[in-house]
């Protein structure tokens, strides 16, 4: 049917000329989907072969349970996590209280957070968004959002 489809193994790996895998994934009925917790694709540094993205879909979303990350990005040159993406079903969604984005710079200091309620920008109480200083020890600045809507700072967006 020409859809994209293999079962148990990744329907499309893709290699350099030296036959070094870069990415593999796996789909199902076209759409990028992986069971089991694993993940629907992976990618590999060109240079050292070091895996440094993973995603993981269930039928072409963005999706983990368990509010673990549906993203992940690892620095090629330290091999720590530069970006964390929480998603439920293609939205940005966490539902334990932590951020539904992360993002660190290659030294490992975070840079921003971001809370997310079903694709919408949502905090109950606190920032939605917080930005910090560039050694990541103190916040630069916050962004207040209920439901997608940017407020004004309250009493309820401190950090």
């Amino acid at each position: 049917n020409g859809k994209l489809h293999r079962s148990g193994s990744p329907a499309e790996i893709y290699y350099d000329q030296s036959g070094r895998k870069l990415q593999e994934t796996f789909y199902c009925d076209g759409l990028e989907h992986r069971d089991g917790g694993l993940p629907s694709t992976t990618c590999f540094d060109p240079e050292t072969g070091v895996l440094h993205t993973q995603l993981w879909k269930i039928s072409g979303l963005a999706h983990r349970e368990n509010n673990l990350p549906s993203d992940i990005v690892r620095s090629v040159e330290t091999g720590l996590i530069v970006l964390e993406r929480y998603c439920f079903m293609g939205a940005l969604h966490r539902s334990d209280g932590g951020p539904s984005v992360r993002v660190s710079r290659s030294d490992g200091t975070l840079e921003r957070e971001e809370w997310f309620d079903m694709g919408h920008r949502h905090r109950p109480v606190g920032p939605s968004v917080v930005k910090y200083a560039e050694d990541g020890s103190s916040v630069r600045s916050v962004e207040c959002y209920h439901y997608g809507k940017r407020k004004e700072e309250s009493p309820n967006c401190r950090p």
